[in-house]
């Protein structure tokens, strides 16, 4: 338990730096906002690009740590990038050696999503679109970040990196479609599209079925493991959520000509606003 102290710091940290991004690009990234007329729409979207800047910068340090990590390691399969696989996560087992860095990398990200937590609480609108969705995700993925680390599981990290992928894709996203360079907006929707569907749909339910159903490591932990693959499935089946939501964004950008961002809006009541 005392390994958390530093997930508190790095919470602290991410915190301070989210801010100070949003004080240091909204006034830059004001004149370039898509929406000029309406001014607290444009203080809007210029918050949720600025915070969409420091996210890029943060998942892009998160997945450059994580390929360092398991580039060479025996549970990174070849359909991430590696020449391992989901099955030998537990070599080892219980007296797994991580890599150097490995804590640094898991406090770290472990902070990150602390962070998110705290502010989807106390200083995110609770009207959001997305605020019940994203409440949920994050507090699964802080207890399975807890969990993985406690029980000295390798997969922790081949499951943040993984999502850190897509999560990489949808910030660039984001901040692109609060622009009016409606190209690269779609050239990079369609491409977070793809890496979501690839990592998410198609890698993170090969993980589950590894991790918690054909290793069969629940007989020695009848009850926690299958607590753990459950939050996993969650996971996965917001995943699927968030993935017909992006579906029919990209639907309407190609049928109407419309690039909005309809997943993460302020309001439940609010209606996008034409591009």
């Amino acid at each position: 338990m005392f390994d958390f102290r530093w997930t508190l710091l790095a919470a602290s940290v991410w915190f301070t730096l989210d801010f100070a991004f949003q004080k240091a690009i909204y006034p830059v990234f004001v004149p370039y906002c898509k929406e000029q007329s309406d001014l607290v729409s444009r203080h809007n979207r210029s918050i949720k690009a600025a915070k969409n800047v420091f996210k890029t910068l943060y998942y892009s340090c998160a997945n450059g740590l994580a390929w360092h990590l398991l580039k060479d390691n025996h549970v990174l399969p070849p359909m991430l990038g590696g020449s391992g696989s989901f099955y030998n996560q537990w070599k080892d087992f219980p007296y797994i050696r991580h890599p150097p860095l490995y804590q640094l990398y898991y406090m770290g990200t472990m902070g990150f999503h602390l962070s998110q937590l705290f502010q989807q609480i106390f200083f995110e609108s609770w009207d959001k679109s997305d605020f019940l969705e994203m409440l949920l995700h994050h507090g699964v993925t802080v207890y399975l970040y807890g969990f993985s680390y406690m029980t000295n599981m390798w997969i922790g990290v081949p499951v943040a990196f993984l999502h850190n992928l897509g999560d990489l894709c949808v910030a660039i996203t984001r901040f692109w479609s609060e622009t009016r360079v409606k190209p690269v907006t779609a050239v990079w929707l369609v491409t977070a599209v793809i890496v979501w569907f690839y990592t998410r749909i198609y890698v993170f339910p090969q993980l589950i079925w590894a991790s918690c159903v054909d290793l069969e490591i629940y007989l020695a932990v009848p009850v926690l493991i299958p607590l753990f693959g459950g939050l996993m499935t969650c996971l996965f089946l917001l995943h699927i959520y968030w993935f017909i939501l992006m579906m029919r964004i990209l639907a309407t950008a190609f049928l109407k000509g419309k690039l909005e961002d309809t997943v993460n809006i302020n309001s439940r009541k609010t209606k996008s606003t034409k591009t």
